[in-house]
């Protein structure tokens, strides 16, 4: 030690003995005494009491005063033991006050070397370590700092950064310390632009150690600060606030990116800087963060996006890269910050290319907003885009770029939520909690008690709280909010400040009493969430060994998400070693030779034997022949079953069923029944429409409220006796929903409604390989006023039947008739197939595709065994000259059959030659035949001609119950399986049918869905056959049941043509301005309110229509009363 300074150190010795023995205040001490800040004021009994310590007494070392220092001892005054102990020995405020301005004076003296300083700012560490932070004599020290950070004296300035970079290391004061250097980043930096580099060197690293330490949660306090640095006059100042706010990227990426929309419009004026170097920090610091968004589809083009904002010019390459790219990623609010202001400018552009930039920037907008999930991440957009799309509808002459605006304007006011009120706006959440949780803080601590606390800390912390609660993260709230109180409070009343301000949060993490029952398998508070929106906020999920839990709640609120979730453990606090499986729709083993083999060989399944497998297959009813068959030969019911089977053999601790009564017959729903109510170990979670199975299941009722799970220890009906608006599980009324099915149209030569239409005679039928036929001699007849209900258990061959009336299977055996014109729906068993090759399409993308080919033809019809031809048949068509080329035309002949006109290959249409049905299935041409017949019907129910726009496709699907979100801009893979169901069958009555086959319609549709399905068939003029298991369903519709059981077939009742009255085909189908009803477009001829006289089958004309009205006001009755109450038998008919 020199001589200087062994003086100074004399003399600092000499000032604190002074102070000891009479208590005698420093001058900076005297000057400080008149501080109001540091007085302490009597606490409010019914705050936080404790007010800040004078000094911090807690005997145990910190990590700061036990570790080995790089500094020469000499230079420190708290380097050992005995001089730390001499500090905490001080009682007396004064005292350490007087000691600590001796550090303080080391600190920032003009006569102090850098390593001095250096020493003292290790000092400062360990003195507030000591005395604490939030005390007295630890606020001093600090406000000291600050005045220090803008102080003349070159060595003030870098001791206080000093200072402030030891402070920012020290992990025991972290918390404390944050909000001050995060309120100073504005004065640090300032100290950018200072004119002594030892300060400006100081500076960049406390910036990249704040980056460092700073809590990600408080990620927006510190950019608000960033904002305000960006304000400064001084370049350098600038530069290092872009600068920091890169760091900030690299170091919390997902939480600077969360907040782009925000940043962008700001960083973005210092691209246009008169700095240069300004100008190029803006530009990497914007690449840095944009780089960080979620999607995928849209960083490798950031380079080009924000380079584009310095160099415009550059526009039609930015826009055509946007172009170019296949978006599949969802879009969020930061990708739109991105790309929202560059297609803005296009739409703006007014030069020689303004169409083009249009027209691209309209496509852009279409493809973009059919990815957004979240219509708050596009609501902020709106005003910026809407006006210019506007602009562009209205005052360009270019149809192209016209029709490419609307359909823009129309996907962006979709994705913004139609202008409706959003309930899960995460801005305006946002905002609440800001509110609460700051107005938490302010009711519940007493302020002046708490000097440390001032309105930057509460602010401060209020961020961190807000994101802890707006990303669900409540099981971390005591560990993060708490070490921000403590140091300025007594523990119990940090936790009664940390409780008040949890539940301003919403009651995340709230410490609730933890379940102690043994049987418990889990006891646990969640969040979910699918596709951008949130399903379950917060809730507790508790299930009991031995319980039977229904889930109930509308369609859409994510019942089967949960089950799949719990399923795969992707539930946070989920027990690691919880057993469960999830029995779902459709749900089957994968197939490795025979059934038996195939389960044994599963992987789930490897810890049973063989014996044990075997067992439990026959033990529920799989016959020795059906273990030694294949899978695929299942009916949908036992293949339920092996699903069943296979969760039974898992031995799992949790049993999720979705749907499990779907293609179960009474039998086995009462199996099922039986089976779940023996379990005494396993517990069971299941979703059903079927109301009478969960009332003879559940034990225990769990019911979606208001984005939480609410658990009801009773059965379902006790459960509808407390909520009686959830009466509509228990009634097949359609509320709310309707389904409008078309009018199928008049058939040539049918003038009843009993009169077939087609029939099927003698039939018998054999599976390949099968011992037995499946069906033998079945002889029915369908009419338009059947309503046939086919019964019978599972396996017994309904579903076949069902599959030889539509003619996806032919008889071996025996002969099928059906009308010529007549059009047939098919809704099958499994009807998801139908639209499995097209889970990437919407709804109405899905239709343009099966009703886009020639003349409207379903394409689905090409699966029919009618139009499928053999090798043999294929060579006997347009090969060899003479040979039929194509069916072109067909007519009736003198007799009255069906005679098809047919070109010959080599030939003209002059030498076409006319052949009858059975001339051609005589030439093995019937399947040219059947394809001409279905293109005929095609053609006279009008879909040649009926636009398959998406307008007039949404149209039809809204007679569905599927909504615009789900028809237009929504994905089929991304539907229900209710709303699956409704697309099918939708889709199956596109060509206005005269037969509806449907195949267990109740799986999958919630009640409201089947009252409207029922209500629709009651109004439809067409026949109805079905297959149900659901008896409440098919008795209130079917006069006549078809009870198939050992291959027979025996129908019990008969079509009832008087059930149908005058308005059973009587429908609105659409308004339209009279100068369009009078077009002849097809659809206008749907476009009017229609009645059918049920003698004739024929549309009422005008006169008649008339002569009605005249009666209906004779009667005293409305019209559509009088209508309705006439039947077949009226006699009005005959004076019509």
């Amino acid at each position: 030690m020199g001589k200087g300074q062994r003086t100074r150190k004399a003399a600092a010795d000499a000032l604190l003995a002074a102070a000891m023995s009479q208590g005698t205040p420093s001058v900076l001490e005297q000057e400080q005494q008149t501080r109001s800040s540091l007085q302490v004021v009597a606490p409010k009994s019914s705050q936080v009491s404790a007010s800040a310590p004078l000094v911090h007494t807690k005997p145990s070392p910190s990590p700061s005063e036990t570790s080995v220092s790089s500094l020469d001892d000499e230079c420190r005054q708290l380097a050992s033991e005995e001089q730390r102990e001499a500090l905490r020995a001080l009682e007396d405020v004064e005292a350490v006050k007087t000691q600590l301005d001796t550090i303080l004076s080391c600190l920032v003296a003009a006569f102090s070397s850098k390593s001095e300083r250096s020493a003292a700012a290790a000092d400062i560490v360990v003195a507030l370590e000591i005395v604490g932070v939030a005390s007295v004599t630890g606020i001093y020290v600090l406000n000291e700092l600050k005045k220090h950070l803008v102080a003349k004296p070159t060595t003030a300035r870098e001791g206080s950064l000093l200072a402030f970079v030891a402070l920012c290391k020290s992990d025991a004061l972290t918390s404390v310390i944050e909000p001050v250097v995060v309120e100073q980043l504005i004065n640090i930096m300032l100290r950018h632009a200072d004119s002594e580099h030892a300060v400006k060197n100081v500076a960049i690293l406390l910036v990249k150690t704040i980056a460092e330490k700073v809590n990600p949660l408080a990620i927006h306090s510190v950019l608000k600060q960033i904002y305000k640095a960006l304000e400064l006059r001084q370049w350098q100042s600038k530069v290092a606030a872009l600068h920091f706010l890169k760091e900030l990227s690299e170091m919390a990426s997902d939480d600077v990116s969360r907040w782009l929309p925000e940043i962008m419009p700001i960083v973005t004026e210092y691209v246009w800087d008169t700095k240069k170097q300004v100008q190029a920090a803006s530009i990497d610091a914007l690449i840095s963060v944009c780089s960080k968004i979620s999607n995928d589809d849209i960083v490798p083009l950031v380079p080009i996006l924000v380079g584009v904002i310095a160099r415009p010019e550059e526009t039609e390459k930015a826009i055509d890269s946007l172009l170019a790219t296949t978006f599949v990623a969802n879009v969020d609010a930061p990708t739109l910050s991105l790309i929202a202001p560059l297609l803005h400018k296009a739409l703006r552009d007014t030069s020689i290319r303004s169409s083009s930039l249009k027209r691209k920037a309209s496509k852009i907008i279409d493809s973009m907003c059919r990815l957004v999930v979240r219509p708050s991440d596009v609501m902020q957009f709106v005003p910026l885009l809407l006006p210019q799309l506007e602009t562009a509808i209205d005052r360009l002459i270019d149809e192209e770029v016209v029709e490419a605006a609307k359909e823009a304007r129309a996907h962006l006011v979709h994705a913004a939520g139609d202008g409706e009120a959003m309930d899960d706006d995460p801005i305006a959440i946002r905002m609440k909690l800001e509110k609460d949780l700051f107005n938490a803080f302010t009711d519940t601590l007493d302020r002046p008690t708490h000097p440390g606390l001032n309105d930057f800390t509460l602010e401060y912390v209020t961020d961190v709280c807000t994101e802890l609660a707006t990303q669900n993260r409540g099981t971390e709230w005591r560990d993060i909010v708490l070490p921000y109180l403590q140091p300025h409070m007594h523990d119990l009343d940090a936790e009664h400040l940390c409780d008040a301000l949890r539940a301003a949060g919403g009651g995340l993490g709230e410490e609730r009493e933890k379940s102690t029952d043994p049987n418990d398998v889990c006891d646990l508070d969640f969040s979910l969430a699918y596709g951008g929106k949130i399903l379950l906020r917060n809730a507790r999920l508790r299930l009991t060994r031995g319980h039977r839990y229904g889930l109930i709640g509308q369609n859409g609120v994510g019942k089967t998400t949960l089950m799949r979730n719990l399923a795969s453990g992707a539930i946070e606090g989920l027990p690691d070693t919880l057993r469960s499986v999830y029995v779902q729709h459709e749900d089957i083993v994968e197939s490795q030779g025979s059934l038996f083999e195939s389960m044994c060989k599963a992987p789930e399944l490897a810890h049973q034997t063989r014996t044990t497998v075997e067992k439990t297959l026959t033990d529920i009813g799989f016959t020795q022949k059906m273990l030694d068959g294949d899978i695929d030969a299942l009916s949908g019911g036992w293949r339920m079953k092996l699903a069943l089977a296979r969760a039974m053999l898992y031995n799992a601790d949790v049993l999720l069923l979705d749907e499990p009564t779907n293609h179960l017959d009474v039998h086995a729903v009462q199996w099922l029944v039986d089976y779940l109510n023996s379990l005494e170990t396993m517990t069971v979670l299941l979703v059903s429409h079927d109301t009478g199975f969960l009332d003879n299941v559940c034990t225990d009722i769990f019911h979606y409220e208001s984005k939480k799970l609410v658990l009801y220890p009773m059965t379902l009906s006790k459960f509808v006796d407390i909520h009686p608006e959830a009466k509509h599980y228990y009634e097949l009324k359609s509320s709310d929903t309707v389904f409008n099915l078309p009018e199928p149209g008049r058939l040539e030569g049918i003038n009843s409604m009993t009169r077939r239409i087609l029939t099927l005679e003698n039939a018998t039928f054999t599976y390949p390989g099968a011992s037995k036929p499946q069906l033998e001699n079945v002889s029915v007849k369908l009419c338009l006023a059947s309503r046939v209900a086919v019964i019978g258990v599972n396996g017994a061959g309904k579903s076949t039947l069902i599959k030889m009336l539509v003619q996806e299977t032919a008889p071996d055996t025996g002969s099928f008739w059906k009308h010529h014109a007549v059009r047939v729906a098919y809704v099958a068993q499994h009807s998801f197939h139908h639209v499995e090759k097209h889970l990437d399409s919407s709804p109405v993308e899905y239709f343009q595709w099966r009703f886009g080919g020639e003349n409207g033809v379903d394409r689905e019809l090409g699966d029919h065994v009618n139009l499928q031809q053999s090798e043999e048949e294929k060579n006997l068509v347009g090969k060899k000259h003479g040979q039929v080329e194509k069916i072109v035309s067909r007519t009736k002949g003198k007799r009255g059959t069906l005679e098809y006109e047919c070109k010959l290959v080599g030939m003209t249409e002059r030498y076409n030659k006319r052949y009858t049905l059975e001339q051609l299935q005589e030439m093995g041409l019937g399947a040219l035949a059947e394809a001409e017949d279905i293109r005929q019907a095609t053609l006279a129910g009008g879909l040649d001609l009926r636009p398959l726009t998406t307008k007039e496709i949404q149209r039809h699907l809204d007679d569905f119950a599927l909504p615009a979100e789900f028809g237009t801009h929504g994905k089929i893979r991304g539907l229900s399986g209710g709303q699956k169901v409704k697309l099918v069958i939708a889709s199956a009555m596109w060509n206005r049918p005269h037969l509806l086959v449907l195949d267990e319609p109740t799986n999958y549709l919630d009640r409201a869905a089947l009252g409207a399905l029922a209500d629709g068939i009651r109004q439809y003029a067409g026949g109805v056959i079905m297959i149900s298991h659901s008896e409440e369903f098919y008795n209130s519709l079917c006069t006549e049941k078809w009870l198939v059981e050992s291959g027979r077939l025996t129908i019990i009742g008969e079509a009832q043509e008087k059930e149908y009255r005058a308005g059973g085909g009587k429908k609105v189908i659409e308004e339209e301005p009279e100068e369009e009803v009078k077009s002849s477009n097809i659809n206008s001829s749907m476009k009017r309110t229609k009645l059918t006289n049920p003698k004739t089958l024929r549309p009422l004309s005008k006169q008649q229509i008339r002569k009605l009205s005249k009666l209906c006001k004779t009667a005293g009755m409305s019209f559509d009363d009088y209508v309705d109450s006439l039947t077949r038998e009226s006699p009005e008919w005959k004076w019509l």
